[in-house]
């Protein structure tokens, strides 16, 4: 269906302001299947700095606390910073963002947006424990705080299957979900 979609004279011209129908299904499908993400409003943009970016314009206010995982994604940060952040840089270890550090942030200050990268820490590769996404994905409800996670190269696993995002749990709907296909498809 998207391979006619694109063969269309019309892809051209200007379309639907989601976008393409059967672009954003198929997209759908995939993240279901692959990633058991299910149930999102689906934007496509240039990139997932791109998407950073934007959800940061929209999120975040100027002196807005933002937590970001020590020695993170810098231009992802600086995005994040564009917007008006003010950063508090959180420390990782072998299981990666230290959550009790986290909590302790979370009583003292109005932490606006989480940013983290917890399949593959940006980075230190390290990969959130179970038992401390849990306690992110309780902080965050308790306190009221949304987690952008960028889940940057969730193709990219060889010995085992990768953990599931934050976004595959989300009761709450705290989670904005970042992720993207240049890394396996058109980088440029």
């Amino acid at each position: 269906y998207l391979y006619d979609a694109l063969k269309s004279r019309d892809v051209l011209l200007y379309g639907d302001p989601i976008g393409i129908p059967s672009l954003l299904e198929q997209i759908s499908i995939y993240l279901r299947r692959v990633r058991n993400v299910s149930d999102r409003s689906i934007l496509v943009t240039n990139g997932s700095q791109e998407a950073i970016f934007l959800l940061s314009q929209l999120l975040v206010r100027p002196g807005d606390y933002v937590a970001v995982e020590a020695f993170g994604y810098p231009p992802a940060i600086e995005a994040i910073r564009f917007a008006g952040a003010k950063i508090v840089s959180i420390p990782v270890d072998s299981e990666g963002l230290i959550t009790d550090y986290l909590e302790e942030i979370l009583r003292k200050k109005k932490v606006r947006l989480i940013y983290v990268t917890p399949l593959h820490q940006y980075p230190t590769t390290v990969t959130l424990s179970a038992r401390r996404r849990l306690h992110l994905y309780e902080l965050a409800y308790k306190y009221g705080v949304l987690i952008l996670e960028d889940d940057y190269d969730h193709e990219f696993h060889y010995a085992s299957q990768p953990v599931a995002p934050l976004a595959s749990f989300d009761p709450g709907g705290l989670v904005m979900y970042v992720s993207t296909f240049s890394k396996v498809l058109f980088p440029s």
